[in-house]
């Protein structure tokens, strides 16, 4: 009688196997778990972790394949593996490109890096597009030569910021699936994903590499074409699983506007769905605000606002602030550049201490802290008054809606919700100006 072979997994995480040597397929997808996803998965994540990473998974497994075929291009391009090589040469390109390359990522960060957490998904999504567009100049470079630096640098540009937004972005990703505190181990398991995934395409791309040592230039650039776009598509269906709980200003329009036209709270999934991250921000639905403007930006003082005037409008949004220490003015005014409706939102310090949310009352209240609370309702104030709703009972509706998001319930949820309503209001994605204007 042939014994039935036994396994388990030690202690140390080594897998103990019988005389015959044999693994169930159990004991596999155990180490496999172990290995690759966070401990105690999939109860430790939300339950969008699991369908984000699989795509993710070929997502990244394409981009290195492409990166195998067009490091193979750039090579070819400055001679390396021809009869007339000249090594030292190459070399010189090679490391001009990178550093020529590497100066814009400075100016890059400078100008967006402020801006990544308050629309992650559109950066990221632009960030997958800016990686295919490097891969496709590496892939140019054999047909010019004679451009190999500038076709090499603009590349590099391309690439490198798009690693900076994977960069800059990865750490909000992995918090927003964490439901314990995993943070490390959701990262951790990121990094052997993706590593995973590099040397599985690795292996890809040098077999394809190998098989297409005697066809053109152009069957390559096709190849590499096709893989982009499927890599892109990866991309997309990766971001739409994603269901962030923080509201940004896209996240917080579908939200207002479809409460105040049906007084029912979006899900979670609902909104995120419906979120836009591929079209450019100009065509989204969402209107323009500036938060944290001066008194020079709010107010045209070359169309006759003198100073009685202004202070009148202040002190008409602190009467009806009911006694708070912080509170706003919204400030409509058509610009000229465009023609189009702006808003500008006044952060206002009354310097009054009679209201128990002053920061007087609390050592640990920042102004961080303030401006977070005055965000969202401002922001409602503006969609209202933009859609031409009763603005004189601002204070009411906006009640009724925080109530609602907050405190969700069957006659305030959506019917097409899907899923969860219990939304996150400690960190609200909007940019705005650290600036409050004191009245003395």
């Amino acid at each position: 009688m042939v014994p039935h072979s036994t396994h388990h997994v030690g202690n140390d995480g080594v897998i103990v196997k019988d005389d015959e040597g044999q693994l169930s397929s159990t004991m596999l997808m155990e180490r496999f778990t172990m290995l690759f996803l966070p401990k105690g998965y999939p109860h430790s994540v939300t339950s969008d972790y699991g369908s984000y990473q699989r795509w993710v998974f070929v997502q990244n497994t394409l981009g290195s394949v492409t990166y195998m075929l067009s490091t193979h291009a750039l090579l070819t391009s400055v001679g390396v593996g021809l009869s007339t090589s000249l090594p030292f040469a190459a070399a010189i390109s090679w490391v001009l490109k990178d550093g020529l390359g590497a100066s814009a990522l400075v100016l890059f960060a400078s100008r967006y890096s402020t801006s990544l957490d308050y629309d992650l998904k559109r950066f990221k999504f632009r960030g997958d597009l800016l990686h295919n567009l490097g891969v496709f100049m590496e892939v140019c470079t054999p047909l010019a030569p004679g451009y190999f630096l500038p076709l090499a640098s603009l590349s590099n540009v391309a690439k490198g910021i798009a690693g900076l937004i994977y960069g800059a972005t990865r750490a909000s990703l992995n918090k927003s699936f964490a439901l314990k505190e995993n943070l490390g181990d959701i990262t951790a398991k990121y990094q052997s994903q993706g590593m995973a995934a590099y040397l599985t395409g690795m292996a890809i791309g040098t077999t394809v590499g190998l098989m297409m040592t005697s066809i053109s230039i152009f069957t390559n650039m096709a190849v590499v074409c096709g893989l982009s776009l499927c890599h892109m598509a990866c991309s997309y269906r990766s971001l739409k699983t994603i269901r962030f709980r923080t509201l940004n200003i896209q996240r917080s329009t579908i939200l207002i506007r479809h409460w105040l036209q049906n007084r029912q709270v979006l899900s979670i999934e609902a909104v995120n769905k419906m979120e836009d991250f591929v079209k450019p921000t100009s065509m989204v639905d969402q209107i323009q605000v500036n938060f944290g403007s001066s008194i020079e930006q709010a107010f045209d003082l070359k169309e006759g606002h003198n100073g009685e005037h202004i202070i009148g409008e202040i002190n008409e949004a602190v009467n009806k602030g009911n006694g708070e220490r912080y509170t706003y003015v919204v400030k409509p005014m058509v610009e000229r550049k465009d023609g189009k409706l702006h808003f500008h939102v006044l952060f206002i310090d009354t310097g009054s201490s009679s209201s128990s949310s002053s920061p007087s009352s609390s050592a640990m209240t920042s102004t961080n802290d303030i401006i977070q609370r005055l965000l969202l309702k401002s922001y409602f104030h503006c969609i209202l008054l933009n859609d031409g709703g009763d603005v004189n009972n601002i204070d009411t509706l906006y009640g009724q809606f925080l109530n609602d998001l907050q405190h969700p319930s069957t006659t305030t949820t959506s019917p097409i919700n899907g899923g969860g309503t219990q939304w996150s209001l400690n960190f609200i994605l909007y940019e705005y100006n650290d600036l409050i204007i004191k009245l003395e």
